[in-house]
């Protein structure tokens, strides 16, 4: 039998084992409501274009051109660009559809009549499930830097 020192000592350690969580995890149990249905409707809207886990549609090379000469969509994952946009202007996109070039880009649909305000933000929390945690930081800081510029 242990000496109940040892058995004390390892199920503190268990315990400390057990109550690790990812900075992902702690961030989708911030709003696990939010995450699953912004899993749901990623699922349903953007993976056809931007890829399951957010790859993008040419995820071994973003910078791709399809067969009509545009890019392809974009990867939302740690790889893309979206981190560096603050969260008013990723529900505008998504609400009110892309704002590239159409010669260069194949123009991405509004899905402001599709989806209501709290599938948009859904969406656009699943989607920094995709970055690390100091993408969702540095995104954070920007989106605090726009909303105090327009106060």
């Amino acid at each position: 039998m242990l000496p109940k020192s040892l058995l004390c000592g390892l199920l503190a350690l268990l315990l400390a084992a057990c109550s690790i969580q990812s900075d992902l995890d702690r961030f989708i149990a911030t709003n696990p409501d939010a995450y699953e249905l912004g899993q749901r409707v990623y699922g349903q809207n953007c993976a056809a274009c931007h890829g399951a886990n957010g790859q993008g549609q040419f995820p071994e090379n973003p910078r791709a051109r399809d067969a009509s000469g545009r890019y392809g969509a974009p990867p939302h994952d740690d790889n893309g660009h979206t981190w560096h946009h603050d969260d008013d202007l990723l529900y505008q996109i998504v609400r009110e559809g892309g704002m590239g070039n159409p010669e260069d880009f194949n123009p991405m649909p509004a899905f402001g009549e599709r989806l209501s305000d709290e599938e948009i933000e859904a969406v656009i929390f699943y989607i920094k499930t995709f970055w690390t945690e100091e993408q969702r930081q540095n995104q954070q800081e920007a989106t605090d830097v726009v909303r105090n510029q327009s106060q």
